[in-house]
């Protein structure tokens, strides 16, 4: 279904990103299609874990600046997590390598479409950081890592905030 959510549309743009990197959805260190958590669907967290459920990936908004307006212009910025779930404690396995490659696979897009997502209403998009920790066996059934990595968007609407529904493909 067509949106002109601003949100929707990142974050669906992002996850083509990510599944259009070949690292990320083959090989050691891919991250399944079914662990591949997408909160723009109804089935957006996962149940009881078992070990093929990790690693798991999820995007979604976060923190939004205030807006800020012009005469024909509203412009924010919004951030998007990337939360990672391991099923191993050594960060070698699957932290340090998947992140590498979202890293990689977004410097990668940008370098060819630019750092708007390919997103007319996005002007500018970039890393800003993250946090890993170990994950405490309470809240699932293997301990692993938990990590945050954060993109910030720069979104720029016209007054009305109209969205273009349809964007550039890959």
């Amino acid at each position: 279904m067509p949106t002109d959510n601003p949100v929707t549309l990142i974050i669906d743009r992002l996850w083509e990103i990510v599944e259009g990197h070949d690292a990320l959805t083959t090989g050691d260190h891919a991250i399944k299609p079914g662990n591949r958590i997408k909160v723009t669907t109804a089935r957006a967290v996962k149940g009881s874990k078992q070990d093929g459920d990790y690693p798991q990936l999820m995007i979604v908004p976060t923190q939004k600046t205030p807006d800020r307006y012009t005469s024909s212009s509203i412009m924010y910025e919004q951030d998007f997590e990337f939360h990672m779930q391991t099923g191993d404690t050594e960060v070698d396995k699957q932290l340090g390598p998947v992140e590498f490659e979202l890293t990689r696979a977004f410097e990668q897009y940008a370098a060819s479409h630019g750092r708007s997502l390919g997103l007319s209403f996005v002007a500018d998009a970039a890393w800003m950081g993250g946090a890993m920790m170990p994950e405490p066996n309470e809240r699932k059934a293997r301990a692993g890592w938990y990590a945050a990595f954060v993109l910030s968007a720069r979104v720029v609407l016209n007054r009305t905030g109209h969205v273009e529904a349809t964007t550039p493909a890959l």
